[in-house]
C-alpha cells in the first residue's frame, strides 16, 4: 500500500500522463484499513446555471438556478475566490454556469430566495477538471478531506494563497479548493491536484454581510410554530408543520423513514441523515441532518426551515419577525 501511494506522489513531480495510465490499470484498493475519525464536510456545494451579475445598496451579487431548478443567490465579496475550472483568476460572465462553495456555518439571511455568501467560486469551462471545498488533514502518505471522498498527492509547487502567490507552509488542518483530473479507483480515490488554493484556517468563517429581517416564529393558517435554533441551524418540527399544511405524515418501518405527503411526492429522510428524497429529483442536502429529540409530549423531529421552501416548495414571506408559508 505505502508503495502505490509513494509512487504517485513521484508522479505528481513527473508526469500527469504516467499517473492516467497507472490509474486505469489499478483495480479499487483501501488506502488505509483502520477507522478514521474525521471532521464533517466543511462547505456545502450548489451548482449554479445561467448566471446574472446585479448590485443592490453598494453589495455585488451573482443569482442563478441551482441543480433543484430553484433560484439561489450569492454575495460577492472582496474575499470571494473566483476562478476557472484549470485555478486560474476568472470572471463571471452572463449565463455562465459555475459551482458555489458555503461554509456549512457561514451566517445567512433568512430570506427567499436564498442569499448566501460563498468562499469559492469555480466557473464552468470546457476543461476536465473537478473541484473540492474541505478540510484536508494530514495522513501518512497523503491529505484527506473531511467528508473521506477525497485524498490529495500534493506538489507543494502547486499550492497557492487566495492571491495567487505561493503558499508556504503545510495545508493539513486548512481549507482549501483542490483543481483536480483523474483519481485512482481506492477507496477514498487519490488525486493529484492541478492546483491548491488555500483558503485559511478551518472554521474562519466570514462575517454576515447583507443585514436582513428574520424571523422567530413560523405561520400557517392561523397556526404559529417557534422556530428553534439546533447546531446553528433554524429548524422547525417537520410533523406539526407539514399537517397544518395539509400534508399526512408517516413512519416507513421498512426503510426507517419518515415520509411526508402522498406516494407520487416521493418525500422522505431518515433521521441523523443529511439526504431529503423527493421522487426521482436528484436528492436534497440542506445545512443540517434532521434531528429527533424526546419532549414531555412525545417525539418531536426538527428539520430546518429550508426543508419546507426547497423540498417541499413552500412559499415564505417574513413580517414582524413571522415567517409565514404556505403551499405552492
Amino acid at each position: 500500500m505505502k508503495k502505490v501511494i509513494a509512487f504517485l506522489l513521484t508522479a505528481a513531480m513527473a508526469s500527469t500522463t504516467v499517473l492516467a495510465q497507472e490509474m486505469a490499470e489499478k483495480d479499487i484498493m483501501l488506502i488505509n484499513e483502520e477507522e478514521t475519525t474525521l471532521a464533517q464536510q466543511m462547505f456545502v456545494k450548489s451548482v449554479v446555471t445561467g448566471a446574472e451579475l446585479y448590485e443592490e445598496h453598494g453589495i455585488k451579487y451573482v443569482k442563478g438556478i441551482d441543480e433543484y431548478e430553484n433560484e439561489i443567490h450569492f454575495i460577492l465579496t472582496e474575499d470571494t475566490v473566483i476562478v476557472n475550472e484549470k485555478g486560474e483568476k476568472a470572471e463571471i460572465e452572463k449565463d455562465a454556469s459555475f459551482t458555489a462553495f458555503v461554509g456549512w456555518d457561514t451566517p445567512a439571511p433568512l430570506v427567499l430566495p436564498p442569499v448566501y455568501t460563498p468562499d469559492a467560486i469555480v466557473i464552468d469551462t470546457e476543461a476536465e477538471l473537478q473541484a473540492d471545498a474541505d478540510v484536508f488533514t494530514k495522513t501518512e502518505e497523503t491529505y484527506v478531506n473531511a467528508a473521506n471522498t477525497l485524498a490529495l498527492a500534493v506538489d507543494p509547487e502547486k499550492v497557492v494563497n487566495k492571491d495567487g502567490s505561493n503558499f508556504e507552509g503545510d495545508i493539513d488542518g486548512k481549507e482549501v479548493i483542490a483543481i483536480y483530473g483523474i483519481t485512482t479507483r481506492s477507496i477514498p480515490p487519490i488525486a493529484i491536484p492541478e492546483k491548491v488554493i488555500v483558503l485559511g484556517d478551518a472554521g474562519a468563517r466570514p462575517e454576515e454581510v447583507l443585514p436582513a429581517e428574520t424571523a422567530t416564529e413560523a405561520m400557517v393558517g392561523d397556526k404559529k410554530f417557534e422556530i428553534v435554533e439546533k447546531d446553528g441551524v433554524d429548524m422547525l418540527p417537520v410533523r406539526a408543520v407539514s399537517e397544518a399544511l395539509g400534508l399526512e405524515v408517516n413512519w416507513d418501518s421498512n426503510f426507517n423513514a419518515v415520509t411526508i405527503g402522498t406516494v407520487p411526492m416521493g418525500v422522505n429522510f431518515q433521521i441523523g441523515t443529511n439526504v431529503y428524497n423527493k421522487a426521482r429529483m436528484t436528492p436534497f442536502e440542506l445545512e443540517v441532518a434532521p434531528i429527533a429529540e424526546q419532549t414531555e409530549a412525545g417525539g418531536v423531529t426538527y428539520v430546518p426551515v429550508s426543508f419546507f421552501t426547497q423540498v417541499l416548495n413552500c412559499t415564505a414571506e417574513i413580517a414582524d419577525g413571522v415567517m409565514t408559508l404556505t403551499r405552492a
